[in-house]
């Protein structure tokens, strides 16, 4: 598993490379605009955008399907989701709320209920809001799944017809949002919320066969996976399936997407090496991941007066942000009890001579 905990680490890291870029995105359309913009950071968000949500939610449900099967309790079950609400619920209403104070280009309701009714205080932490929500579906999902005697014969083949399908249930959820949901309400990002849901159970489903996913991870796997998406959306392309129709155009394009994110989980799985270093990348991931938006908003707001060049001001961000959520996360959350149970909703680990100790209460 130390390969897939490697990718959702990166993935977590790359989230300061995205938002940083979202800053100098040409067209503006992020909270705050940055003076100096370029078209290249364009093709890195887009680039990114394609299938970071789909491989964290894809490795979200394999993960809570494993952590299910060693312990499936109400109890577990509560920790799990207490780890995510805590930090979530922390940041949103500190970090957030000054986050939202410097976003120039973004406007936020300043009546209380309002503000925290439309979900305007979670920011970037949507993702664990709906994540909740999947935890909580998780236990109706993993019993269906399990009851399912036939994936037993699955085989790699059949693994391609599935990503297919959950790109069209990914495409069919998105047209039924914008009809019958808001767009947010205090946790819960509908459209998100409803798109990726069908990628959290294939995640769930994933463990359930987990020599098809072995497989899929293997080189020859994710290969022959990403090969057959790309050779399908150059023939969707070439026949114009966008101008046929939306929702086949677009079943196309999720559907290569997900081969993108096996593609990329396979990767990390490959090069993880087990160790102290991978260890604590993982561990500090999550506190990068929560803080580091305001961070990036805040160090934008310092460095807006100097005028400096995209060139300039992009890799100083991006650079300054990642040492500082680290160095958050070694001195601070990592020896102070209660700030690793804000922040990660769970007590911290460290080694003292060779001995494991908790740092922090017990929530998971």
């Amino acid at each position: 598993m130390h390969g897939l905990d490697l990718a959702r680490a990166v993935l977590m890291l790359v989230g300061v490379v995205y938002h940083g870029a979202l800053l100098f995105k040409a067209g503006g359309g992020w909270r705050i605009e940055a003076e100096s913009t370029h078209q290249v950071f364009n093709a890195i968000t887009d680039g990114i955008h394609l299938f970071r949500m789909h491989a964290f939610y894809l490795l979200s449900g394999f993960f809570v399907a494993l952590v299910a099967a060693k312990d499936a309790s109400k109890t577990s079950a509560w920790k799990r989701i207490s780890r995510l609400a805590i930090p979530m619920l922390f940041v949103g209403f500190t970090a957030n709320t000054l986050m939202n104070q410097l976003s120039s280009a973004w406007q936020f309701d300043t009546n209380i209920a309002s503000y925290v009714i439309k979900g305007q205080w979670l920011g970037p932490l949507w993702f664990v809001g709906n994540l909740i929500a999947y935890y909580a579906l998780s236990p109706i999902f993993l019993t269906v799944i399990g009851k399912l005697t036939f994936l037993n014969r699955t085989r790699l083949w059949m693994l391609g017809p599935v990503l297919l399908v959950t790109a069209a249930a990914m495409v069919i959820a998105v047209s039924l949002c914008g009809k019958y949901f808001p767009e947010m309400f205090v946790i819960l990002h509908f459209k998100n919320l409803l798109m990726y849901l069908p990628v959290f159970v294939l995640g769930l489903l994933l463990h359930r066969v987990m020599d098809v996913f072995t497989a899929a991870l293997s080189l020859r796997g994710s290969l022959v996976i990403f090969a057959s998406a790309l050779g399908m959306r150059l023939v969707a392309s070439s026949l114009h399936f966008y101008d046929i129709h939306y929702v086949l155009g677009e079943t196309i394009q999720q559907y290569f997407a997900l081969a993108v994110a096996l593609a990329v989980i396979a990767l990390f799985n490959q090069l993880a090496k087990p160790g102290p270093v991978l260890k604590y990348f993982v561990d500090a991931s999550y506190t990068l991941y929560l803080v580091h938006m305001p961070v990036i908003v805040v160090l934008h707001s310092l460095l807006a007066p100097l005028h400096l060049a995209w060139y300039v001001e992009y890799p100083v961000i991006v650079g300054i942000t990642t040492y500082l959520c680290l160095q958050l996360h070694h001195n601070i959350v990592a020896r102070i009890p209660f700030v690793a149970w804000l922040l990660n909703g769970t007590p911290m680990k460290r080694e003292v001579k060779g001995v494991t100790i908790n740092v922090g209460h017990s929530a998971a």
